[in-house]
């Protein structure tokens, strides 16, 4: 966490120098844009397996096909930088599956 914070503060100080201050926003919306529809996605996922959200909410929910594979995705990519991450969602599928 600290090193993500210096290379922020570092990369922010060198837009401020280079009178970019709307990239730094911009790229601050993108990603926090993005962290949270993978925190909407991987919730999603634990609601409908433990059945809290109903078939047809999901069917007329606009949002849902756009967020739910999200979550998935992403934790199957940092499966390739943390191994303990990998089949994550399947492990949890078929656990939930189970009860």
């Amino acid at each position: 966490a600290f090193l993500v914070r210096l290379a922020a503060k570092a990369i922010e100080k060198l837009l401020d120098l280079a009178m970019l201050g709307w990239a730094n926003k911009l790229a601050g919306i993108l990603f926090y844009f993005f962290l949270y529809g993978i925190i909407a996605s991987i919730l999603l996922f634990y609601a409908v397996e433990l059945k809290l959200i109903k078939t047809d909410t999901m069917q007329a929910s606009l949002t849902y096909e756009w967020v739910r594979p999200l979550g998935p995705v992403v934790i199957n990519q940092l499966a390739v930088i943390l191994p303990f991450f990998r089949n994550m969602f399947e492990q949890l599928e078929s656990f939930f599956g189970r009860l």
